[in-house]
């Protein structure tokens, strides 16, 4: 399964970043999906911080 990693603020869950995706070894191959990994980056949100 390949996966993509996304940052967001700990509080408000506003997106910081989206990694690029970890291909796996059946990427490319058709109905393959990609799997969102949501983390938090410990950081405020300079919006809602």
């Amino acid at each position: 399964m390949c996966i993509r990693l996304i940052e967001e603020y700990p509080i408000c869950g506003c997106h910081y970043r989206t990694h690029g995706v970890d291909k796996c070894r059946f990427a490319g191959l058709g109905g393959h999906e990609i799997d969102e990994r949501r983390i938090s980056n410990g950081k405020a949100c300079p919006t809602h911080g």
